[in-house]
């Protein structure tokens, strides 16, 4: 799938997921932009200016499955789907498509960071319950994410993709 001709504009670019598919964007040959979130505005003016564009942003599955003492993360992953699914609405009559993908625990130097100790202890747990279990690795999200960002899904916008190894059926 060619993406020369795509400008790929990616949000916390420095490490983890967003890094990650920074590099792998730029190994299919797009035109990247590393900004942050807060460029949402300008985000949406450069997709209006060159005539519609994918805007792709990443919850988590936390935010329909839950996640005991994390309600600050739970809430704010939950608040980006609302934000994909205002959006899509909002920017879809300028041929602005805006999607979310939810994953499950990703084994990241992040997820390392927020559970401390306990991560190997729940990535067992988590791949558990999966239907596939697999523990989710940075990788396996990027598939999902060229898809939303091709041509290929160009009547898709609004959506939130679940790639947790089959925890969560909607």
């Amino acid at each position: 799938m060619g993406l020369s001709e795509k400008v790929v504009i990616i949000t916390g670019a420095a490490r983890g997921l967003g890094q990650t598919y920074a590099r792998r964007f730029a190994e299919l040959g797009a035109h990247l932009v590393v900004c942050d979130l807060r460029d949402c505005a300008e985000t949406v003016a450069r997709c209006r200016q060159a005539g519609g564009g994918t805007i792709i942003n990443i919850s988590s599955l936390a935010a329909v499955y839950g996640m005991p003492n994390g309600l600050h993360y739970t809430t704010s992953k939950a608040a980006v789907i609302g934000l994909t699914r205002g959006l899509a609405r909002e920017v879809g009559r300028y041929n602005i498509r805006v999607n979310a993908v939810a994953p499950n625990v990703v084994d990241t130097q992040a997820a390392g960071e927020f559970f401390g100790d306990k991560k190997d202890k729940l990535m067992q747990a988590t791949t558990s319950q999966m239907s596939l279990r697999k523990p989710v690795q940075a990788d396996d999200l990027f598939g999902t994410i060229l898809y939303l960002a091709s041509d290929q899904s160009c009547c898709t916008t609004g959506q939130t993709l679940m790639v947790d190894g089959g925890t969560v059926f909607l």
